[in-house]
């Protein structure tokens, strides 16, 4: 957020359909959120959803796998099938001006029912961070957890926000309860 403001006051909201709208989030003059869409369900095809009732958590998680392999876009295609969580976030990038970004990959509504968080009853969106197991958070990824959470929060003001288990969304969940 930029200095003295707050998310709520210039933070995105969700379109009825449950979409954040695809563009530049700007957080300072030289960091932004890319934000982009790319729905795993052709257009023909309708996704099934949570009612914000039944919305109880919003998960954070990280990429672990074997391969230590954190492309954003890697992770989204190996996530066959079902929607696993609607919200991927990649690694820290600097774009031609020297700007840092992070890009937050929508795949699906925020109120999808999705399958990445059975420990939790999978009842609620989630988020997977580009970070392995003992790698730090970024500091451009603890802010645009933050703004996701907070835009979640928004909508669904009575939604908890956790991490999935052990370490795994900790430092996020931490910079966020910072906040």
């Amino acid at each position: 957020c930029p200095s003295g403001c707050q998310p709520t006051n210039w933070a995105p909201s969700f379109s009825p359909t449950g979409w954040l709208p695809a563009g530049r989030l700007w957080l300072s003059p030289d960091e932004f959120i890319l934000v982009v869409r790319s729905p795993r369900l052709p257009s023909n095809r309708s996704y099934r959803r949570h009612s914000r009732r039944s919305m109880r958590v919003f998960v954070l998680h990280e990429f672990h796998n074997a391969t230590r392999n954190t492309d954003v876009y890697d992770t989204i295609s190996s996530h066959r099938g079902s929607v696993f969580t609607p919200f991927y976030l990649s690694k820290p990038q600097r774009d031609a001006n020297g700007h840092i970004f992070a890009v937050l990959v929508q795949v699906a509504p925020y109120d999808v029912v999705s399958r990445h968080a059975s420990n939790f009853g999978n009842r609620g969106p989630g988020i997977e961070v580009a970070k392995n197991f003992g790698e730090p958070l970024s500091p451009i990824q603890a802010k645009a957890g933050i703004v996701i959470a907070t835009i979640i929060k928004r909508a669904v003001p009575h939604i908890r926000v956790v991490r999935h288990r052990g370490v795994e969304g900790l430092s996020m969940l931490q910079a966020y309860r910072r906040h």
